[in-house]
């Protein structure tokens, strides 16, 4: 089987066998590995090229999404907390925080979904700790989220946890 070396510009290095192989490298895609399905039959043709997320990346990602976004929800109550002169700074922050969290996880396709002040709907894809605390009568709001729900490009990836109220 012969074996042939190439060098791209935003490839590491990828090796040729003759027949149909599949190479892994990183790409320009922001570090996202890249898969790339090659056919060899006299000249080098890429039959397959797309970014994938590695799932094991992935879930790290999540759990850091979550753990940044539960860390943003304490500091700003924190801010509440501090006097008028301090706040502006660490508000602007924050802001900054959340928004390169937002940024990282869109490069991924996912998005974080708070629904706190929602009325509550047993559908949602997110577990109440306390629902059996309310009647089945009971119209029921959102009054925590401890966990957000995470989506992604096929829909839901994580589900979130609530604390629910009973409305007035």
């Amino acid at each position: 089987m012969a074996r042939t070396t190439v060098n791209y510009p935003f490839v590491h290095t990828a090796r040729i066998t003759t027949g149909a192989c599949q190479n892994h490298f990183r790409g320009p895609s922001r570090g996202r590995r890249i898969i790339v399905t090659k056919k060899v039959v006299g000249r080098f043709e890429v039959n397959e090229s797309k970014p994938r997320v590695q799932e094991q990346g992935n879930e790290g990602l999540l759990n850091l999404a979550a753990e940044s976004w539960r860390f943003a929800r304490l500091f700003s109550r924190v801010l509440d907390k501090l006097d008028a002169g301090e706040a502006p700074r660490y508000t602007s922050q924050l802001r900054y925080f959340i928004k390169r969290i937002e940024e990282s996880l869109e490069s991924a396709q996912l998005k974080l979904v708070n629904l706190e002040g929602h009325p509550y709907d047993p559908g949602i894809t997110a577990t109440a700790l306390n629902i059996a605390d309310f009647g089945p009568e009971d119209h029921l709001l959102i009054e925590q989220m401890v966990e957000p729900i995470v989506m992604g490009p096929n829909g839901i990836v994580k589900s979130g946890t609530v604390l629910l109220k009973k409305t007035d």
